[in-house]
């Protein structure tokens, strides 16, 4: 993990309709050459403008990580073999595994780690919602309190990452999770329950 302590600058340049170059100034080098730190966001420029921003702040503060092609994919993979499988029970594990087979990894493994936002997350569990990936392949979503479980085990790797110094934050933590509704019981009147009754012994 590479980290400089310098006065910074920086600024976005427009690459694409919807990507932008970061541009960071990290001072000179011993010859007097100036140095510069070049990114790639993919995004609407206000992403990129905040991008930059925490890039100058994470460099300024000596929190600054090295760029890396590390994907989605790479790292659940690598984080289920070395954290997952030693750590925790192996039926608790095997639904870590399962899940990131099925949902996470298809959804997000494309995506470079350090390149992943909350945006990416939110759109993913409401696609989960909408039309879900049903392992039994019936019609409709998922439900809230599944994309809960999918929340947690992503949140809990991405935390990893952070601990690890592979990413500065936690996407997860400004993604606005699904509630699951409660249902109120519906209970029988006495002349429902003498319905039922008779349909019973009929």
């Amino acid at each position: 993990m590479e980290r400089w302590r310098v006065d910074v600058r920086g600024h976005i340049a427009k690459r694409g309709r919807h990507s932008w170059s970061i541009v960071v100034d990290i001072g000179r080098d011993e010859g007097g050459k100036r140095r510069q730190k070049w990114f790639t966001v993919k995004g609407t420029k206000a992403d990129a403008e905040r991008e930059l921003r925490a890039m100058l702040t994470s460099l300024e503060g000596g929190a600054y990580i090295a760029p890396n092609k590390l994907t989605v994919k790479d790292y659940l993979e690598s984080w289920l073999r070395d954290y997952a499988r030693p750590n925790l029970r192996p039926k608790t594990a095997e639904g870590y595994e399962m899940i990131s087979r099925v949902h996470l990894i298809p959804a997000l493994g494309r995506t470079r780690l350090q390149e992943l936002r909350p945006h990416h997350v939110q759109a993913m569990y409401a696609r989960a919602l909408a039309d879900g990936g049903r392992r039994d392949h019936k019609a409709g979503g998922l439900s809230a309190r599944t994309v809960q479980q999918h929340h947690h085990i992503l949140s809990e790797a991405l935390s990893h990452a952070v601990k690890k110094g592979l990413l500065l934050r936690n996407p997860c933590q400004a993604v606005d999770v699904p509630r699951a509704q409660h249902r109120e019981m519906s209970t029988l009147g006495p002349q429902d329950v003498a319905r039922f009754l008779d349909a019973m012994r009929s």
